[in-house]
């Protein structure tokens, strides 16, 4: 017998989602003010909203409220969170300027992914998040929280800011962040190229289908072709 749910119930997930729009903000404003322990506070921060990553799809499941609407907007809420801390970094400093092109790269990667995921659920389609995404989206979690973490550490270690461990820190970081911004290019090719027939028409699509099945079917066939072949060769008497 199906549970029924309220109407907060079958919201939770997506407002844990949404939270993480409320936390860009959040962490940003900490970034910019100048309050003790202001960066200390981002880095929590961040950390809490990168939680919710996991948490709203397992509250989806656990409550049986999975949607399209949840799938998409929980992986939309994720590029925001990521591009616009990123960003920030970026207006404040914490990068170079010219980390504004693997920036840009990410963000035109996550725009068009999004963009077609837009169009397969207007053909009533679902692209959930690939493997390959998810560990994009974690690396660029990871990269944003080291840097972070190496803001708050001089604010609360007493030590100079010349010191190696913040040196340390400072190259782990744009190391993963640049591993991140590689992994976000692949994934995104690997994603249109398995999607690319969501670019044709819906003509084309089905002849693309026929010509899928028909190699398929040739294959099949060479298969048990292969196998009645072993199967006779094995039936034969030893002389």
């Amino acid at each position: 017998m199906a549970i029924k749910r309220t109407g907060f119930e079958k919201q939770i997930a997506n407002l844990l989602s949404l939270s993480r729009v409320i936390g860009l903000f959040l962490v940003t404003c900490f970034l910019f003010l100048k309050f003790k322990y202001s960066q200390t506070c981002a880095f929590v921060s961040f950390i809490f909203f990168s939680i919710t990553d996991a948490l709203d799809g397992a509250v989806a499941r656990s409550l049986g409220t999975v949607s399209v609407f949840g799938i998409l907007f929980d992986a939309i809420t994720d590029k925001v969170l990521t591009t616009g801390v990123l960003v920030t970094l970026l207006v404040i400093g914490e990068f170079p300027k010219w980390y504004l092109f693997p920036i840009l790269l990410i963000l035109s990667r996550e725009f068009l992914v999004t963009g077609l995921r837009l169009v397969a659920a207007a053909r009533n389609q679902v692209l959930s998040a690939e493997k390959h995404g998810k560990i994009k989206t974690a690396l660029q979690m990871v990269s944003i929280c080291i840097m972070l973490a190496r803001r708050a550490a001089m604010e609360v270690v007493p030590l100079t800011k010349e010191h190696d461990l913040f040196r340390y820190l400072y190259w782990v970081g744009i190391g993963s962040f640049f591993g991140a911004a590689l992994l976000t290019f692949l994934s995104g090719i690997i994603y249109f190229t398995k999607y690319s027939e969501l670019f044709l028409d819906d003509d084309q699509t089905a002849a693309l289908k026929t010509k899928r099945k028909e190699r398929e079917e040739k294959k099949r066939m060479k298969m048990k072709k292969r196998a009645k072949k072993w199967e006779g060769k094995a039936k034969k008497p030893v002389a």
